[in-house]
């Protein structure tokens, strides 16, 4: 009652998560990962939320209570989120071309520095985008608009006091000689939440040691065969 959500991505560790929040038998939430995220924001808070979830995800929250708008990513923007305040009005996509279509948006010019960022470095970093005016939601970041103000609140949720990968966490490790151990622990981990999925998984093998290794593990892990591909090319110059 109090949240009302507009959520694009998946969740991995949809089991683990459902666990936490005790409603593993409830089929209804569980099969959906936009009501599993919104039972978990309403037990127990947005920020939890997003330090527990493992997924790509990008959504908009609006807290009833709070009258506050929040935008939120993953910590790598895998689903991104376009945003642009203008004339008291904000708007958000998942696409950026979505504002092309926008009536009160009118004359869309190219942001000079965008572009030249772009010939630089191949790609153009959030917050910038293309055009001139609209930004792209950084990566493990939250963006807070509360109603009636103009400026909004950036909250970085990505940094966690628990990081794993900290020097002194990884500086024990080495010392006990257990890296090894500990290296093929997150790999394991990190690819049984790829496998919890409602459809088949795969694994596209590009010939090189990342691929395979995936491919051993999810084999390992998985009770049914991983398939495989690989692309081919008739060309003798590949």
């Amino acid at each position: 009652e109090r949240y009302v959500i507009v959520y694009n991505g998946e969740i991995y560790n949809k089991k683990i998560l459902a666990e936490r929040l005790n409603i593993l038998n409830d089929s209804n939430i569980f099969k959906s990962d936009t009501r599993l995220l919104l039972e978990a924001i309403s037990q127990k808070g947005l920020f939890w939320s997003l330090d527990n979830i493992v997924g790509m995800f990008s959504f908009s929250l609006w807290d009833k209570k709070e009258k506050s708008l929040y935008l939120c990513v993953d910590r790598y923007s895998e689903k991104p989120l376009y945003y642009s305040f203008r004339n008291n009005s904000l708007f958000f996509a998942s696409e950026l071309n979505i504002f092309e279509n926008i009536n009160w948006i009118n004359n869309l010019k190219v942001d000079k520095n965008s572009r030249d960022l772009y010939f630089l470095l191949g790609y153009i970093p959030a917050p910038l985008t293309i055009w001139k005016g609209i930004n792209k939601l950084i990566p493990g970041r939250v963006l807070k608009f509360v109603e009636n103000t103009n400026k909004p609140i950036e909250i970085n949720y990505s940094i966690s006091k628990k990081n794993l990968y900290e020097k002194d966490f990884l500086k024990s490790h080495i010392k006990e000689g257990n890296l090894k151990n500990f290296v093929s622990e997150i790999l394991e981990n990190t690819i049984e939440r790829y496998l919890i999925s409602d459809v088949e998984s795969g694994v596209l093998l590009s010939g090189g040691t990342d691929s395979s290794l995936i491919t051993a593990i999810a084999s390992k892990l998985s009770k049914n065969r991983i398939k495989t591909f690989s692309i081919g090319f008739p060309s003798k110059r590949y």
